[in-house]
């Protein structure tokens, strides 16, 4: 079930405004947020800025986005299962990092890297990533704009850390004079489909 979503779609700004949802981002760091030609641009120069998309949590959801960078040494990503105390995330994320995409985690702001795999990013070139948290189990994928998603996750892991439910977030560290962009940024819980019961019914004359 969807519960979040924005297209980025309004006029240009500084900050990121309101969402095409109706919620309001809450910005962790230091860097800068705008919307530029339809875009959630964030410039970090060498530190993560953190931005949670409204107030609602998931605990097994999907997290989904458009995104791409401006120089082959930024960082960026999406989170799940967020929140911040004393200005330290804890979150589980899939970010772009030296030429590899990676599942992540942070617990009170001490990060940890718990996969890695092979992912050519490109600037100015659009990519969805799509983050999977169900109970212990993480999922992550990655592909470029205008082609197929991939019908297997890229990359898997188990860990049990961030077990409580949080919200979702995007993360940007850029290198200087450079900005990462976001677009189709949505949440999902995931619903459990049960099967209907049986259901037996007597035929009684009138």
């Amino acid at each position: 079930m969807l519960i979040a979503q924005d297209t980025a779609v309004r006029p240009n700004q500084s900050g990121f405004g309101t969402a095409s949802d109706g919620e309001t981002y809450t910005l962790t760091g230091t860097g800068t947020a705008s919307i530029v030609s339809n875009e959630l641009v964030l410039s970090s120069v060498g530190s993560d800025t953190l931005a949670q998309l409204g107030t609602r949590t998931i605990t097994d959801g999907e997290v989904l986005c458009r995104l791409t960078i401006g120089d082959p040494n930024d960082i960026l990503g999406i989170q799940a299962r967020f929140s911040v105390s004393g200005g330290q995330p804890t979150c589980y994320k899939l970010l772009w990092y030296g030429g590899n995409l990676h599942l992540n985690k942070a617990v009170a702001g001490v990060n940890s890297q718990l996969t890695t795999v092979a992912f050519t990013m490109s600037a100015g070139v659009f990519v969805w990533f799509r983050l999977r948290v169900q109970g212990s189990g993480l999922y992550g994928r990655a592909w470029q704009d205008g082609t197929a998603e991939p019908g297997a996750w890229m990359t898997t892991i188990t860990d049990t850390d961030v077990a409580s439910a949080g919200g979702f977030a995007l993360l940007g560290n850029t290198a200087v004079a450079s900005s990462v962009q976001f677009d189709h940024f949505s949440a999902l819980t995931l619903v459990s489909t049960l099967k209907p019961r049986h259901r037996t019914f007597a035929y009684i004359p009138l």
